[in-house]
């Protein structure tokens, strides 16, 4: 039985978490093609943030990009709402972003009895090398998508 994952990247404020996940989503929609089909829950211009699920086949895909705290005022947050989401729709995988301790590190940590969670750490780097971490980290989770997809596959 295939055991769900989060895949968690997690650093402080401006470090490229966003940039990054947007890279791996990309690699999913170039990697898979026409196998992948694409759900967007953001107005273009509410936020540089993506909040997706891609399916491909069975395979479903939930992604959050915004995980740094928010305002009181704000509830619990995005982050929050997309997890519980993602895991009502049955995302056999999450890729999100947080902060390394706090309220979304502990929302994530919540769902550690049903999904396995993998954390990916985000350091803030030099300017001139940021662009090239990005790619790297991006590769690193891709490849862990690539892998858990399988996985699932094997286990149908």
């Amino acid at each position: 039985m295939f055991q769900p994952h989060i895949l968690a990247l997690k650093g402080p404020i401006n470090i490229g978490k966003t940039t990054t996940i947007k890279i791996v989503r990309r690699k999913i929609l170039d990697h898979y093609g026409n196998q992948a089909i694409e759900t967007d829950f953001l107005s273009k211009r509410a936020t540089s943030d993506i909040k997706r699920i891609i399916e491909i086949g069975e395979f479903k895909i939930g992604i959050e990009s915004q995980g740094d705290p928010v305002g009181p005022s704000k509830g619990l947050g995005r982050l929050h709402d997309s997890l519980k989401y993602f895991d009502e729709q049955g995302c056999n995988l999450i890729i999100c972003t947080s902060r390394d301790s706090g309220k979304t590190a502990e929302y994530i940590n919540a769902y550690e009895s049903k999904y396995t969670i993998i954390s990916y750490k985000k350091i803030k780097e030099p300017e001139n090398k940021m662009e090239s971490i990005w790619n790297i980290t991006a590769t690193e989770i891709f490849n862990k998508v690539i892998s858990l997809y399988d996985d699932f596959n094997k286990a149908k």
